[in-house]
C-alpha cells in the first residue's frame, strides 16, 4: 500500500556529537546522520505561496541539531524518539519517520555504520 501523504523529506542532515554507550563515544565525538520524513499536509501552502502555510524545515534542523548537540545519549533510539517528539509538536506535522544513522559505530575491533529508524504518530 502507498502512503500517499503529503512528505517533507530532509534526507541528509549530519551532525558531530558524542553520543553512544563507552566512554570513548563520549569523549570523541563521531559523525551521525539524521533523515526527517515528516508528514504534513501542503496543500494550503501550495496555493498560498507562503511560509506560514507550512513547516519550516530550517527550524527543524535547528531543533534536530540541538538535540544531536546537546546531552549525550546512550542509544541511538533515545535520540531518534527525542527528535519525534520535538518534532511532532509542530501543530501541522501528522507524523513522522526519523532515522539516526551513527557514521562509524564502534562494535569491538571494528567500526560498522548502524541506523535506528522509527515512525511516530501525533497523539501516540
Amino acid at each position: 500500500m502507498i502512503d500517499k501523504r503529503d512528505k517533507i523529506i530532509l534526507p541528509n542532515m549530519h551532525f558531530v556529537g558524542s553520543h553512544g554507550i563507552y566512554e570513548t563515544e563520549k569523549d570523541i565525538p563521531q559523525l551521525f546522520s539524521v533523515a526527517l520524513e515528516i508528514m504534513a499536509d501542503t496543500r494550503k501552502a501550495a496555493e498560498s505561496d507562503d511560509l506560514i502555510d507550512t513547516v519550516d524545515y530550517s527550524a527543524i534542523y535547528e531543533d534536530v541539531e540541538s538535540i544531536m548537540l546537546g546531552e549525550s545519549c546512550n542509544l541511538l533510539e533515545t535520540l531518534a524518539a527525542k527528535i519525534a517528539k520535538k518534532v511532532l509538536g509542530y501543530d501541522l506535522i501528522e507524523a513522522v519517520s526519523v532515522q539516526v544513522e551513527k557514521i562509524a559505530a564502534d562494535i569491538g575491533s571494528v567500526k560498522i555504520s548502524a541506523s535506528v529508524r522509527i515512525y511516530r504518530e501525533k497523539g501516540e
